[in-house]
């Protein structure tokens, strides 16, 4: 409970900023600088699909270790993962300088005059990843000890840490692109270095003396291999069509367009995100010590609270989507709604299974999982291409993501029930599809109403109508959302809460 308190205030803050500087930074650059900084930064993102393997192996393996209380084993896992992940950042580095910058100079439509900028954005975005890369074993620990205060202090840091960029942006004279890419470079090397210095200090895995345990390495490599297979094939969706988007209109601003969409999903998912990164580790830490039944309970209860989390965020923001977008931005790039809608769409029916995945993985046996996920992957990025080269459309070339989330959501049960025979089809329909499909439509209809009574013409009335949608979603959401014995310990947390509240006046 003390966990999620801390990540809700990291929410809060990182929500109100991000959104702040979404808008500066797309006014100070224009549409064409920051469609090149998203699909520039792309590139780096596609690369990184080989950190994002070591990362939940490093979680994963960490969880386990602290789940079965072996000191040793603790410390082995930790200085394993370390030299795997020095390894992975040089092979990054190496890769990116060959493979990316060819397709930065070679490959993307970027106007002439503004290659430089866009060379450097390219070379800052690649030593972030190699900075971020360095840094995982140490945010792995972190996350596994569940020291989410710390967490959420240095995030708070790094929002403001933000402002202080737009800030320099507005008042230095220079080419804002290039400025951009260097002052993000800059805080998220003093951010990393942060982390580490805590890690060394407090952790004791992180401060032991540095070992080389061959069977445990073997183990996270292996678990990192197959994890790099369905990540590849995620990253490849999420930049590739990035890349597939740009060559077939041939112009920046379509990247910038789904740029702000991404941004502001992304911040919109961190609030259900909050959710499943306090229950992760306890998810494996329970299935490690061989208590199945919690475990499995976590895992259903972390599927609706991620959903139910995201729907609260999200019906406000998409039932007033023309609203906010100019009360946001100065320019709106053409196609930001339309990449909203379907962007926030996959999101929800992502936060459904988001927790299974981490059970997957708490079992080690993610073969299966990732040969199935990278396939579905790859087939949505052949449809999405197939159907703009058919219709032309941008619309109905952004429904095979829709479609395909909801195929690698039901697979990850039905691999999940094939792992661990003690979860349930049933259930998982029961107690997770049908009570988020009744809790969304009945939530879409209600702020719709709202919406159409309500109206608006100006800020006070649209912050009324924000709340109202709140509340009505909420109340829903317990009435149809929650079970009985969940609506049983919110009471007793209230009526603790307040007991403390009124022993202290």
């Amino acid at each position: 409970m003390t966990n999620t308190l801390f990540l809700y205030a990291r929410m809060i803050v990182t929500i109100a900023v991000g959104l702040y500087a979404s808008r500066i930074v797309l006014s100070v650059l224009g549409d064409t600088d920051f469609g090149i900084y998203s699909l520039v930064g792309g590139i780096v993102v596609l690369l990184s699909f080989l950190n994002s393997g070591m990362l939940q192996a490093s979680q994963r393996f960490l969880s386990y270790a602290l789940g079965r209380n072996d000191e040793d084993t603790i410390n082995n896992t930790f200085w394993a993962s370390w030299y795997a992940h020095l390894i992975l950042a040089i092979a990054i580095i190496i890769i990116g300088e060959i493979i990316g910058l060819y397709l930065v100079n070679h490959v993307l439509s970027i106007p002439a005059e503004r290659m430089v900028a866009a060379n450097w954005v390219y070379q800052c975005s690649l030593l972030t990843c190699a900075v971020s890369v360095l840094s995982i074993p140490y945010n792995s620990a972190i996350i596994a000890h569940e020291h989410m205060d710390f967490f959420a202090y240095v995030s708070i840091l790094e929002a403001v840490l933000k402002l202080l960029i737009i800030y320099i942006l507005l008042v230095i004279s220079y080419d804002k692109l290039i400025l951009y890419a260097i002052l993000m470079l800059t805080v998220q090397s003093l951010i990393r270095y942060i982390y580490i210095i805590y890690c060394n200090r407090k952790l004791p895995e992180c401060k032991s003396h540095r070992t080389y345990n061959k069977g445990i390495t073997r183990q996270i490599l292996t678990f990192a291999g197959w994890s790099l297979l369905g990540n590849l094939g995620i990253t490849c969706r999420d930049q590739g069509t990035n890349i597939i988007l740009n060559l077939f209109f041939q112009t920046p601003v379509i990247n910038a367009a789904r740029g702000i969409a991404t941004q502001v999903s992304g911040i919109i998912s961190t609030f259900a995100t909050n959710i499943t990164m306090a229950i992760n580790p306890q998810i494996t830490k329970t299935y490690a010590a061989g208590n199945i039944t919690e475990s499995s309970s976590l895992v259903y209860m972390g599927c609706r609270a991620s959903f139910y989390m995201l729907t609260i965020i999200s019906l406000p923001l998409a039932v007033n989507i023309d609203y906010v977008l100019s009360l946001w931005l100065e320019v709106v790039p053409t196609y930001t709604s339309l990449f909203m809608y379907f962007i926030l769409g996959t999101a929800l029916i992502y936060s459904m299974s988001q927790p299974i995945t981490v059970a997957i993985q708490a079992t080690g046996k993610i073969k299966n999982f990732q040969i199935w996920i990278f396939t579905l992957v790859i087939i949505e990025i052949a449809l999405t291409t197939a159907v703009l080269w058919i219709t032309e459309s941008l619309i109905y070339a952004l429904v095979p993501s829709l479609v395909m989330t909801a195929m690698s959501a039901a697979m990850r049960i039905i691999i999940l029930k094939g792992i661990v025979s003690k979860y349930s089809y049933y259930t998982y329909i029961k107690d997770v599809v049908i009570r988020c499909c009744i809790v969304i439509i009945a939530s879409y209809y209600a702020s719709s109403y709202l919406h159409n009574i309500i109206g608006h013409n100006n800020f006070g009335i649209f912050l009324l109508e924000c709340t109202l949608i709140t509340i009505t979603t909420t109340s829903i959401i317990w009435l149809l959302g929650l079970k009985a014995e969940e609506k049983r310990y919110v009471k007793h947390k209230i009526q603790k809460h307040l007991y403390r509240k009124d022993k202290t006046q």
